[in-house]
């Protein structure tokens, strides 16, 4: 992937990429912007599995950048309040993402 512009990574491309931990101050911004739109944003296997890859990636990324750290959160809990809305529970009204950048 060395040669393919940050512009045209598919999730898959960000999943393989983050889970190997190259270049994650470039590429979890934009794994952030996506899982912004969609929580469930899949690479080749599984709904959230370029969310699940982000969340394993290299500890010290996260504790070094705290407001990316909070995005993740954030979309975890969108994806929590996605499943709970199928099973009839209502999101409040009060969840944004707060990621502004790293």
């Amino acid at each position: 992937m060395r040669g393919v512009p940050l512009r045209d990574f598919t999730a898959e491309d960000l999943r393989i990429t983050i889970g190997q931990n190259i270049g994650l101050e470039y590429l979890v911004p934009l794994a952030l912007e996506r899982l912004d739109h969609d929580p469930f944003t899949p690479g080749a296997y599984y709904p959230c599995d370029l969310l699940v890859s982000m969340l394993r990636s290299d500890v010290k990324f996260w504790q070094r950048h705290a407001k990316a750290a909070g995005a993740a959160g954030d979309d975890c809990r969108a994806s929590n309040w996605s499943i709970s809305n199928q099973a009839g529970y209502r999101q409040p009204d009060s969840h944004q993402s707060s990621y502004t950048g790293l």
